[in-house]
């Protein structure tokens, strides 16, 4: 069977993201309060910031390197892509609500709030992909 193009724009274009999201995180691991206000946060979103908990952080790079593996697999045309992308995805929910708990969507307002929309709209998108392909006989 010939691989139908959105196999290989999705797992090349999930790909891409997922690398800029790992970018994201190896980027804020040790960020302190005085990086973030001298980037423009004020003193309290800093602190909310730092203070994300660890199982959060955690869940920020599960999502990134579960992303790239998924997409990866896409790619490949492998069934497997599935349960990947859902640990992505679920990576991604453990990130958004450490934020939620720890104040910080309260604090940065919609710019925030967005962007984790974004991300747990793309990865949602990307495990409805690989159900789609492996549904279709395209993922085996």
């Amino acid at each position: 069977m010939k691989r139908p193009t959105w196999v290989g724009i999705a797992g090349i274009t999930g790909l891409m993201w997922n690398a800029l999201v790992l970018f994201q995180f190896i980027g804020s691991v040790g960020r302190t309060e005085a990086d973030f206000v001298s980037q423009g946060s004020t003193a309290a979103q800093a602190a909310a910031l730092v203070s994300v908990p660890v199982w959060a952080e955690a869940g920020f790079a599960l999502g990134a390197l579960a992303g790239i593996a998924g997409c990866i697999l896409i790619a490949r045309r492998s069934r497997a892509a599935v349960p990947v992308l859902v640990l992505s995805l679920a990576g991604y929910a453990l990130l958004c609500l450490g934020n939620l708990v720890q104040g910080v969507y309260a604090l940065t307002g919609a710019g925030h709030i967005t962007v984790s929309v974004v991300l747990l709209a793309i990865a949602a998108g990307l495990v409805a992909a690989a159900i789609h392909g492996t549904r279709r006989h395209i993922l085996t």
